[in-house]
């Protein structure tokens, strides 16, 4: 079978999307910052509906809501399949005393190892160390991993106001370091440029913050 065009592979991926409202505009743009290999690794995360949530008399709400998460869970996994993509899912529970999952998490890549080195990852019992090896496998640049060791980070909200106003901001996916920030905003600004030239319409949706 003749290989998609990348162009082609987005625009199957926000049309078969488009119709489920538990896919984020930040599911969309990991997803294709995988596929254009700018990111080589995403996690989306679908949220199981809670019954004790809804109120008396609202089962079919619930049902509906229900049915909604299945359907999700299904097209992911068929379009992830679809567009030659490598994952895993697992179910998570926020409350282990609950016989109900929470929701489901999908590991994707374009790279199985990349999916299986995370998984390793999660099995790490040091939380400051599992941490940091997270951010290495995000791609976060090594100069904020070790402001986030040293406690020396720049929030997102603590940027200058010029930076705030940049359409770039609305990338912003990890705390910056105090002394090397600009160099690291400009690997968002990349990141956005790529959103903004194949995918004008999610990126117009976002930086409007519809």
């Amino acid at each position: 079978m003749e290989e998609l065009p990348q162009l082609n592979k987005v625009e199957i991926l926000l049309s078969k999307l488009e119709a489920y409202k538990l896919f984020t505009d930040q599911d969309k743009v990991n997803l294709i910052l995988v596929l254009e290999g700018a990111k080589s690794i995403c996690e989306i995360e679908l949220n199981n509906p809670s019954k004790e949530a809804y109120e008396k008399n609202a089962d079919v709400v619930y049902q509906e809501n229900t049915e909604e998460f299945e359907k999700s869970i299904s097209v992911l996994e068929a379009l992830i399949q679809e567009l030659g993509l490598f994952y895993d899912k697992m179910a998570f529970h926020n409350n282990e005393s609950q016989p109900e999952y929470d929701g489901v998490e999908f590991i994707v890549s374009k790279v199985q190892e990349k999916v299986d080195l995370f998984r390793k990852i999660e099995e790490e019992k040091n939380d400051e160390k599992r941490g940091i090896e997270f951010g290495k496998i995000f791609e976060i640049p090594d100069t904020a991993i070790k402001a986030f060791e040293s406690g020396k980070l720049k929030l997102p909200e603590d940027l200058p106001s010029e930076i705030k106003q940049e359409e770039a901001f609305y990338f912003i996916y990890f705390a910056f370091s105090e002394d090397y920030w600009q160099e690291e905003f400009e690997i968002v600004r990349r990141r956005a440029e790529i959103v903004k030239e194949i995918a004008p319409n999610l990126y117009a949706k976002i930086v409007s913050g519809q």
